[in-house]
């Protein structure tokens, strides 16, 4: 497997990008992956493993801490999912 992470600034803002080369997430989910409980991982038998909640708390984190916005893109450039996060920049507070 392979795992790309990209950065990009620009004045007023930072977006990182998260890829990777596995199955990627199956179309129509991309705003799904984010709901509290919603979980793609199967085991053998079909049956939802894990708790679905680290997508819903990786997007609660960056909005309520940075008033950023995440998303997910279903196969991004390795073929997997891609998640892009962006963030503002924080604003430099100078003290008299």
């Amino acid at each position: 497997r392979k795992i790309r992470l990209t950065i990009k600034e620009t004045p007023a803002q930072f977006t990182l990008s998260f890829e990777d080369s596995a199955f990627g997430l199956e179309a129509g989910t991309e705003e799904q992956v984010f709901d509290a409980g919603f979980s793609t991982r199967r085991n053998n038998k079909g049956e939802q493993e894990g708790t679905g909640m680290g997508l819903y708390i990786v997007k609660m984190f960056v909005q309520d801490n940075s008033g950023g916005t995440i998303r997910a893109i279903a196969k991004g450039g390795l073929g997997g999912a891609c998640f892009v996060m962006t963030v503002p920049r924080a604003v430099e507070v100078v003290k008299a």
